[in-house]
């Protein structure tokens, strides 16, 4: 068990966007939560995750040092995998610095390496699998001003989906973890 993280680059995508529905994702579009938690319940997803709903509100408060540019969660069964993994709880949450003086792969590269240092550390038992990704986005509402992020896709596996529901819930308890420790370390770099 533990957690499995890789890196890569991907296209970028324009904020904000409009909802998407096709046989993977169900996202209900943009939401700007950026110095507005009271916005996240808006948010469909936070309905299923208590979790998702805490990180979004850290990411929502003006003492962040990230926003969230979006976010989305699915479920499937994978009959072919063995028993351990056939259900799959997962999605994903895009987040940028909220300094765009911070923008850019040297400021997210240590926010990439907490990620991964705090999911393989709180894996225990749970089979997670993340994949980050360095991603252009253009935000349409600042004069298509193109800046940086991570698109941090999660996949939680278990032998049923309540106990990959579970499994996912831990995991953006870690993920949380992870960008408040990232937090403390830049607030401690600039003190």
């Amino acid at each position: 068990m533990g957690a499995r993280v890789t890196y890569c680059t991907a296209p970028g995508n324009t904020v904000p966007y409009p909802p998407l529905f096709d046989a993977i994702r169900q996202n209900h579009g943009f939401v700007d939560t950026d110095g507005h938690p009271e916005r996240i319940d808006e948010i469909p997803e936070v309905v299923w995750s208590d979790s998702l709903r805490s990180l979004l509100l850290d990411l929502a408060s003006p003492a962040s040092d990230f926003i969230s540019l979006g976010c989305d969660m699915g479920e499937d069964k994978k009959p072919e995998r063995r028993l351990s993994t056939r259900s799959v709880a997962g999605g994903y949450v895009q987040i940028m610095a909220r300094d765009r003086e911070q923008q850019g792969v040297p400021a997210l590269q240590p926010l990439a390496k907490t990620i991964e240092a705090h999911l393989k550390q709180e894996s225990g038992n749970d089979n997670w699998e993340a994949e980050l990704a360095l991603v252009p986005v253009v935000l349409a509402n600042e004069n298509e001003v193109m800046l940086q992020s991570i698109w941090v896709w999660f996949h939680a596996r278990a032998s049923t989906l309540e106990r990959a529901r579970s499994s996912r819930e831990r995991l953006l308890i870690a993920f949380r973890h992870a960008l408040r420790k990232s937090q403390s370390d830049t607030s401690t770099e600039r003190g």
